[in-house]
C-alpha cells in the first residue's frame, strides 16, 4: 500500500479588517507559505482564513470550525499558523483544541513562536500560558475601553459609533471626522426643520431628499422611521 501524502494546513485570522480587503491575512499565509516552504512540505497547503472575526468575541468562525472538523478527520498532519494567537484568545476554546490535536496526532508550526508540541504536557502548558496572556490581554482592553466610555460620557463627548447624519464624512465607506458639523448635512437638516415648523409633513421632508438623490449617513435611502429618528436625535 502507497504511503500516505503528507497534507499541511494554514490558518489565518484578523479580528479587525476596516478595509475588507483581508490584506493582514494575506501577509499571514504569505508567512506562512514561507515557514512550509522552509521546512520542505510537500505540495500545496490547505487555507483556512476568516477575516474580521475576533478569537475572543465567541462568534462562530467559519473557517476554524472546518479546520477542526478536517483535524479531527484526520486530513492535515502538519498545521501552520503565523502566531499561537490567530488560533484562540479564550482558554476554554485552547483545551478543545489540545484534545483534538493530541488525538489526531497534528504538528502545529508558528512564524513567530516556532513549533508549538501539544501532544506533550510542557507543550500543553506553554500554550496555556500564552493563552493566559492572551485572554488577560483581551480583558484589559474591555476595561480600557469602559473606562474610557465613563469617561467620555462625563465630559459629554462621544464614546464610539459610527458617525450620525449632520456631522462627519464617509470616505471610501469610512466614518471620518465624526465630531465635526457635515455643512451640506446641517443645512439640510436645518431647512427640513424649518419646512415642518412651517407646517410641511415630514413624508414630505424626506420624499423629496430621496428625490434629490440625498442619502443617509450609511449611504442608504430615507424613510420615516430613519427620518424620524435623525431629527430627534439630540445631536
Amino acid at each position: 500500500m502507497a504511503p500516505k501524502t503528507l497534507s499541511w494546513a494554514i490558518y489565518a485570522r484578523i479580528s479587525q479588517d476596516r478595509n475588507g480587503a483581508g490584506l493582514a491575512t494575506k501577509r499571514q499565509i504569505q508567512d506562512c507559505r514561507a515557514l512550509g516552504r522552509k521546512l520542505k512540505l510537500p505540495g500545496e497547503p490547505v487555507i483556512y482564513q476568516d477575516d474580521d472575526i475576533s478569537a475572543s468575541s465567541g462568534k462562530l468562525r467559519p473557517d476554524y470550525e472546518r479546520l477542526l472538523t478536517a483535524l479531527r478527520g484526520g486530513k492535515h498532519q502538519v498545521l501552520i499558523v503565523w502566531h499561537p494567537d490567530r488560533l484562540h484568545r479564550r482558554n476554554a476554546e485552547l483545551e478543545n483544541f489540545i484534545d483534538i490535536v493530541k488525538a489526531s496526532h497534528v504538528t502545529i508550526q508558528s512564524v513567530n513562536a516556532g513549533e508549538f508540541d501539544l501532544s506533550s504536557s510542557s507543550g500543553q502548558m506553554q500554550a496555556r500560558i500564552v493563552g493566559a496572556v492572551a485572554q488577560r490581554e483581551v480583558e484589559q482592553k474591555a476595561e480600557r475601553r469602559a473606562r474610557a466610555i465613563q469617561q467620555n460620557a462625563g465630559l459629554g463627548k462621544r464614546h464610539g459609533g459610527g458617525r450620525t447624519f449632520g456631522y462627519g464624512r464617509t470616505v471610501n465607506g469610512h466614518d471620518r471626522d465624526i465630531e465635526k458639523l457635515n455643512a451640506v448635512e446641517a443645512r439640510l437638516i436645518r431647512s427640513a426643520f424649518e419646512r415642518i415648523l412651517a407646517g410641511e409633513s415630514t413624508t414630505s421632508v424626506w420624499r423629496g431628499w430621496n428625490g434629490q438623490g440625498v442619502k443617509t449617513q450609511r449611504g442608504g435611502t430615507w424613510s420615516g422611521s430613519n427620518f424620524r429618528r435623525m431629527i430627534q436625535r439630540p445631536s
